[in-house]
């Protein structure tokens, strides 16, 4: 038994139909579309919502009822990732998210265009406003912050977040006069 082709393509958000290419339907079968979403419909439709490689499995009974006939065929679905990559505005000096400079802008970059992406929502995890462009820039207080990106196009959306620690500034140090 076996149903379509490997090798398929589809985007997030897309409404895709399953059938199976069986001559003699079976009585009983079941779909596993590789992102925890199950079913025993016979031809099933079916939305994946991240992008990424599935593993599409189609299981039957065999004809002595005892084992089972599994067929898995994978599926590539392209969409947005919400990945983003961080450093310093105007300075070349290394970004290293467990030690970022206190006050200093730091400038967030999508990696997806505005060709692949409907919306982008930045949250910089502290309480002041989001940004809604594909960079945004932001400087921190000392703390552990996390930021997140959130992108969407059509129904399908993602995240990234990147935890952050800024560490207190380093106060000078302290002359002492005889």
């Amino acid at each position: 038994g076996g149903f379509g082709t490997s090798g398929f393509s589809a985007s997030v958000g897309w409404t895709l139909w399953f059938t199976q290419n069986l001559g003699n339907a079976p009585s009983s079968w079941s779909w596993d579309f590789g992102d925890t979403g199950t079913t025993n419909t016979q031809t099933p439709q079916h939305v994946y919502t991240k992008a990424g490689v599935y593993a599409v499995t189609f299981t039957i009974p065999s004809a002595d009822g005892a084992s089972q006939c599994p067929k898995s065929h994978t599926i590539t679905v392209t969409g947005p990732s919400g990945e983003f990559s961080p450093q310093y505005l105007g300075d070349s000096s290394p970004f290293a998210p467990s030690n970022v400079t206190p006050n200093k802008n730091v400038l967030f970059t999508a990696l997806e265009p505005p060709s692949l992406v409907d919306t982008y929502l930045w949250d910089f995890g502290d309480g002041t406003p989001h940004g809604s462009d594909p960079t945004a820039t932001h400087a921190f207080n000392p703390g552990s912050w996390t930021v997140k990106l959130t992108v969407t196009k059509g129904s399908a959306s993602a995240s990234t977040t990147l935890a952050l620690t800024v560490p207190p500034p380093l106060e000078p140090p302290k002359r002492f006069v005889a």
